[in-house]
């Protein structure tokens, strides 16, 4: 019973910090005002959290796991093909980016000032979840020996998709990071008036040349 009531509180909490990023955005989370919005003492709800940099992380943890799973939701009706699965994950990013405003810049945008995501182990880590997808995808493509040499890449994401070239490794990241930029260039105004909803026009181009940095073979994609 008491856990119960535990957990409906902690619900409480993360609910009005959402509340409160999407009207303020994170740097502006406060947890006296949190506790004051669910009718709490000031000081009960440090019995729950110890901080605010506990708190955001909840948070992001929270919205990492609602990507994923709407990534995965999309994907699970996918086709083979890994260049159309590409496609399907690069759609369903750029739509969740449009729900979820305030969650994107959480995960994606400006960081919170004097906030460190504290590191977790990768296969408890939510945020790895769509680069696994992407390095899983890489397994089945023939990317071209990319200049340079990034082993740090590679032990990285061993743990999450053990046995891939340093190759398929680099060009899953490059993809990567190359999808995280366009969907917030259009979050940020980057390509400014007029072009609010401009990623869903480049998106086709960024899947095309994203099939052929990961290798794959563009006759069966």
């Amino acid at each position: 019973m008491r856990a119960r009531s535990r957990q409906k509180i902690m619900d409480q909490i993360l609910e009005s910090a959402q509340n409160s990023l999407e009207k303020q955005g994170p740097a502006a989370l406060s947890l006296r005002a949190i506790a004051r919005e669910i009718g709490m003492v000031s000081s009960g709800i440090y019995r729950y959290v110890a901080s605010r940099d506990e708190l955001l992380t909840l948070l992001i943890r929270q919205q990492f796991e609602h990507l994923a799973k709407h990534v995965r939701g999309a994907l699970e009706m996918a086709p083979e093909s890994p260049g159309l699965r590409l496609g399907v994950l690069c759609e369903a990013m750029l739509n969740w980016s449009r729900l979820h405003h305030a969650e994107w810049d959480l995960l994606y945008g400006t960081p919170v000032p004097d906030f460190k995501v504290p590191r977790v182990p990768e296969e408890d880590d939510p945020g790895v979840a769509v680069i696994r997808e992407i390095l899983v995808l890489a397994a089945q493509g023939l990317p071209r020996t990319i200049s340079g040499s990034y082993p740090m890449l590679s032990d990285a994401t061993a743990p999450l998709v053990p046995g891939l070239t340093e190759s398929q490794v680099q060009a899953a990241v490059f993809v990567w990071t190359g999808l995280i930029g366009l969907i917030s260039a259009e979050r940020r105004g980057w390509f400014g008036p007029g072009f609010e909803e401009f990623a869903s026009v480049m998106l086709p181009g960024f899947v095309e040349n994203a099939v052929v940095t990961l290798g794959f073979d563009s006759t069966a994609s």
